[in-house]
């Protein structure tokens, strides 16, 4: 992947983000969250390609001018899973450090907690908070800003309807079903609403994939 910007994280087990199947956009963003989190504490290497590694990676890469997470499993090189979804946050490197922005705006382990203070009040089991209330009682147990509350507002909002592009690559020869579920296919989607699948007429890696996506690159064609 020659000039792509490209970081690597390894997840431990109890750490997978393959070992549920992502149906509300509140996963997502914890997906966003965990992985942010990871990048602010230098929790990544910097690589100049998709490698062999022995446990699930998140790969992040920079690609059409925007972040793409890379999510793969540790079964190469017959992956049996790769998601991908576009990361919400940008990613730059100063002083040899990966930083996070959004819209001008430093991301660090401060903002982060501020993102999961609020959305625990918006979706807890027991009496869920709207938005304004959430942001409200974040502020005063955090003794924040105004601007805070502000930025809390806006970010919070954007994380909820960003367009997460979420796209699943399944090798599944055990549930197999001719061509209502092919072995290899590509889940479009996530929610039951919207989802689809492509079949595949054979398996791909992450190298292949990131070749689908590339608009750089000739368009593939259904036949």
């Amino acid at each position: 992947l020659v000039n792509i910007m490209l970081f690597s994280i390894n997840m431990k087990n109890q750490e997978s983000l393959l070992d549920f199947r992502v149906k509300e956009k509140i996963q997502i963003i914890h997906i966003w969250l965990n992985v942010a989190e990871k990048l602010l504490s230098s929790e990544y290497k910097e690589e100049d390609n998709f490698k062999n590694h022995n446990n699930e990676t998140v790969y992040l890469i920079k690609q059409n001018n925007y972040w793409k997470m890379y999510i793969i499993d540790k079964n190469f090189p017959n992956h049996r899973k790769i998601v991908i979804i576009s990361f919400p946050f940008y990613i730059y490197s100063e002083l040899g450090c990966v930083n996070l922005s959004w819209k001008g705006r430093g991301i660090k382990a401060r903002e982060i907690s501020m993102f999961r203070s609020v959305l625990e009040y918006m979706f807890r089991d027991l009496k869920p908070l709207p938005l304004y209330d959430a942001i409200i009682s974040v502020i005063s147990e955090m003794e924040l800003e105004d601007t805070d509350a502000l930025f809390l507002n806006d970010i919070i909002i954007e994380l909820l309807s960003f367009n997460e592009g979420y796209i699943r690559y399944d090798n599944d020869p055990e549930n197999e079903k001719d061509s209502i579920h092919p072995t290899y296919h590509l889940d479009i989607f996530f929610s039951n609403e919207s989802a689809f699948k492509v079949g595949l007429s054979k398996k791909h890696s992450a190298g292949d994939l990131f070749d689908l996506l590339d608009r750089n690159k000739p368009c593939k064609f259904l036949k």
